[in-house]
């Protein structure tokens, strides 16, 4: 079974992108505490909590380090 990361993943064709979104996927996934099958599965609303909290914590990222790195580890 085709899972929706396979297709998004599919459907980037330039390899650099590919690894681009790959890192900021699995950071914001790590920062969730989810998997990718797991965070599809969480209400609409259980989502937007974490896609808010997570520009926020980016927003407060790039104010303490100046800069927004893939190699940044979340606290």
């Amino acid at each position: 079974m085709v899972t929706s990361y396979q297709k998004f993943y599919e459907a980037i064709h330039v390899e650099a992108t590919r690894k681009t979104y790959q890192i900021y996927i699995k950071k914001f996934l790590d920062y969730a505490n989810e998997d990718y099958g797991s965070i599809v599965k969480l209400s609409q609303s259980q989502i937007e909590d974490i896609v808010f909290n997570y520009v926020i914590h980016l927003k407060d990222l790039i104010e303490r380090t100046g800069k927004l790195a893939p190699t940044l580890t979340i606290p």
